[in-house]
């Protein structure tokens, strides 16, 4: 998802991602070795565009891998994750451990993330 990269800094971008991926694969480097996580819950994120992205990573050759959002106090999404969460973070900082935080978030109920968890599991198995 370019907006969230561009969210989180945009460190790289799609086309920078596939390259290395290709030169990765091309040195000799497995699938399972190309693990990329992909991150889900960002305040605002939609299921569906993590469902994108770790069919993206499965075309470029890269073995997608979940992992939680968690929200950090003074970072530059902190405000927004404040504002979006239905759970006092500020004042109580269990609420920010990502296993409680996706929790307040409509997109990713536990069955969406069981199947995003399942089509990346099903895709990291596919040659």
């Amino acid at each position: 998802d370019e907006d969230l990269q561009k969210l989180t800094g945009n460190k790289t971008g799609n086309n920078e991602y596939r390259k290395a991926v290709e030169l990765l694969r091309l040195a000799g480097y497995t699938r399972e070795e190309v693990g990329t996580y992909v991150m889900l819950g960002f305040p605002g994120q939609a299921a569906d565009d993590v469902k994108d992205t770790i069919e993206f990573i499965h075309k470029c050759g890269g073995a997608p891998l979940l992992s939680y959002f968690s929200p950090i106090p003074g970072t530059r999404i902190w405000r927004e994750a404040a504002r979006a969460s239905p759970f006092p973070i500020e004042a109580e900082p269990l609420f920010q451990n990502n296993t409680v935080f996706i929790r307040g978030n409509k997109a990713f109920v536990p069955q969406t993330v069981t199947e995003l968890k399942e089509l990346a599991i099903e895709l990291r198995n596919l040659p």
